[in-house]
């Protein structure tokens, strides 16, 4: 898979989730109920949540993709960022989300949606496209 392909094709697909889901600050009782709304919601939307957890502030995430194009890993990625952002407004309260992606035996890629990134969506300090942008340019995938 060449990177400059993939991040073209998986643009569009994450840009469409995240917009408008930044809906303010709905915060409650802190990371514990926004951990596990973190981890029903991608249930519902058919992410296969292998491991979720907090480590040294940050929400690590490992999940098992049966997803083979670039577009379908585009929408995952979009759908689990766009979650991601939800859950913060639910009390998820760390630094960043480490998502590591596997194939249920070995682990294909990792990413990451920094917090800074989020904010600076909602305060519109930079377009929908731009924190896509950032959150691609996170993508590495493990030489097989």
């Amino acid at each position: 898979m060449q990177r400059r392909h993939m991040l073209h094709s998986m643009g569009l697909s994450v840009v469409v989730p995240l917009a408008g889901c930044v809906t303010g600050n709905e915060r409650t009782d802190g990371s514990s109920s926004g951990i596990s709304f973190f981890e029903e919601s991608l249930t519902e939307d058919g992410i296969d949540v292998k491991e979720l957890s907090i480590a040294d502030q940050d929400t690590v995430l490992e999940y098992v993709t049966e997803r083979t194009t670039d577009q379908d890993l585009g929408e995952e990625i979009g759908t689990i960022a766009a979650t991601y952002v939800r859950a913060r407004e639910t009390g998820l309260d760390t630094n960043r989300l480490n998502a590591i992606i596997n194939d249920g035996e070995r682990q294909l890629a990792d990413w990451h949606v920094r917090v800074e990134w989020i904010e600076q969506f909602e305060t519109n300090e930079i377009t929908p496209e731009e924190f896509t942008t950032n959150i691609l340019n996170t993508v590495e995938f493990i030489d097989s």
